[in-house]
């Protein structure tokens, strides 16, 4: 792992819980500050970009973040909810299908759905 994913990785850990506005330090927003698109950057692959923008507006401190980044992380949030929305879609497909054909599918929590 990466020095940067590393140090990263806690923060945006905090920033996806529940409880993330009582768990958002000075540190962490001054890292992901000074980080910008490295940031976006972690976000991205690991599917919290949405999370973290949450979290960050409940708290009130978007302002920690410069515009650009602050746009790059909305867009890719935005990216993410289509994508989700078409897997959604195509989950419904599959589970009318297989209705149809008098069976009952069971999803399971994971990659798998």
């Amino acid at each position: 792992m990466k020095s940067f994913d590393r140090d990263m990785a806690p923060v945006a850990g905090r920033l996806c819980l529940g409880e993330a506005l009582a768990r958002i330090a000075p540190g962490d927003l001054d890292l992901i500050g000074q980080a910008g698109k490295a940031f976006i950057d972690f976000c991205r692959p690991n599917g919290i970009s949405a999370l973290a923008l949450r979290a960050l507006k409940l708290a009130g401190q978007e302002a920690c973040m410069t515009p650009r980044a602050r746009e790059l992380l909305r867009c890719d949030a935005i990216r993410s909810a289509g994508r989700n929305i078409g897997l959604l879609a195509d989950l419904a497909e599959l589970a009318a299908a297989f209705g149809k054909a008098g069976l009952a599918p069971v999803a399971l929590k994971g990659p798998a759905l």
